[in-house]
């Protein structure tokens, strides 16, 4: 045999031998005792508050299980996860990938409490004075790498949080949390798809059956796909794409099944509409101008309305504010005012179309134009007939006219 090959044979088997020694430390208690109180140590430096562990399984190579994390701050627990289970494929390291084939929490539990003082709980539990200082980004930081990490699933089961805050409107808690995702991270591209929220609201009482979406970044090319939110009584569907360029076409769309306005009543009291409508939504982004199209529809009324807003990005800038275009359609179709609010002293119906273009968003530099044109008025079962008319605003000044036909 050469000489070679009895030295590769010798390396191989110290190799061997090495893992199987290095295997064998990470099964002893005394070494899964060790690793847990470096992590509860390390923890509590970056923590105002503590974290304990109550043990760790698995053999810290393919799986790793954290039994009983514990966070407590003020007093008082902010988190208790009773199990944390993590599986790797570490093979896939010779591959440049990093495969999590899983991680699950099961049963987590959070408290939010707000104090006399309007502070919560967490609000200062990370500890600023540990995290290290911000790097300068180097050339060599910014180049690219084959390096990706892949999340198989990542899994939360049976979640829930206990809310105390001193504004009674809030929920008192949420339960029922799960929440299942899996995504795909590298230089040059990410992955998310994000297969399922749920959770349940406590006082006010609201149930979120699924929100789920795919979204994908490659290049300056952000994609959101499947969107869908439901909940006990309604549902949305969407999808839409943002590119980074100004040549480029940014666009999405939002549709939904007609609503339950009385689901969100029990959210937002003060939400007192009426109606049945579905909603459609259209936006548009192209070389610095924004078209956006929202369409309220429950035959036989529909309620049509369309802003377009050119030199969008001046908008961001109060310098100028004054280059920025905007232009607002509102098309009603036998619309019924007294429908909508569930209030018949509000007797008012009409049909036609409200126009608005102007420049300018504060009372000293706004610059706006409206015509109104609306047909088959009818007030309190009187017919009025049609109302045209025509206002300005500019620098302080209004000024217009209204006509009965």
């Amino acid at each position: 045999m050469k000489r070679w090959m009895k030295r590769a044979l010798v390396a191989m088997g110290i190799m061997v031998v090495m893992i199987s020694l290095l295997l064998g430390l990470t099964q002893t208690v005394f070494f899964r005792d060790w690793l847990k109180n470096r992590i509860v140590a390390q923890g509590n430096r970056c923590l105002n508050g503590q974290l304990s562990i109550a043990g760790l399984e698995g053999n810290l190579f393919t799986n790793l299980q954290v039994n009983g994390l514990l966070i407590t701050a003020r007093q008082d627990t902010v988190l208790y996860v009773p199990k944390v289970r993590v599986d790797l494929s570490p093979s896939r390291l010779f591959h440049l990938e990093l495969l999590i084939d899983s991680i699950t929490i099961d049963g987590p539990y959070g408290k939010l409490i707000q104090a006399s003082d309007s502070s919560w709980n967490f609000a200062d539990l990370m500890r600023t004075d540990t995290l290290p200082p911000e790097d300068t980004v180097t050339e060599a930081e910014t180049d690219t790498s084959a390096f990706r990490i892949l999340l198989n699933e990542f899994i939360l089961r049976d979640g829930s949080v206990r809310v105390a805050a001193l504004d009674t409107t809030l929920p008192t808690g949420v339960t029922e949390i799960g929440l299942r995702l899996a995504a795909q991270y590298s230089d040059t591209a990410q992955v998310l798809a994000f297969k399922g929220l749920s959770f349940t609201l406590e006082k006010p009482s609201f149930r979120m059956e699924q929100l789920s979406f795919d979204a994908s970044r490659r290049g300056d090319k952000i994609t959101l796909g499947n969107l869908v939110i439901r909940t006990a009584g309604n549902q949305l569907w969407g999808q839409g794409t943002y590119v980074a360029s100004d040549s480029a076409v940014s666009s999405g769309q939002l549709t939904s099944t007609p609503v339950d306005f009385s689901e969100l009543t029990a959210l937002v009291p003060a939400l007192t509409l009426h109606g049945s409508p579905l909603f459609e939504i259209e936006a548009r982004l192209e070389r610095d101008s924004l078209v956006t199209r929202l369409g309220i529809i429950e035959p036989p009324q529909r309620i049509d309305i369309g802003l377009d807003v050119a030199n969008v990005s001046k908008a961001l800038n109060v310098g100028t504010h004054d280059l920025v275009r905007y232009y607002l359609t509102i098309g009603l179709t036998r619309f019924d005012l007294a429908h909508w609010l569930g209030d018949t002293a509000m007797d008012y119906r009409t049909s036609g179309t409200i126009r608005l273009a102007g420049t300018g968003f504060t009372a000293e530099e706004a610059n706006i134009a409206m015509t109104v044109d609306l047909a088959d008025l009818s007030v309190l079962g009187r017919s009025v007939g049609q109302i045209t008319g025509e206002a300005r605003y500019a620098a302080g000044n209004i000024d217009g006219r209204l006509d009965a036909l």
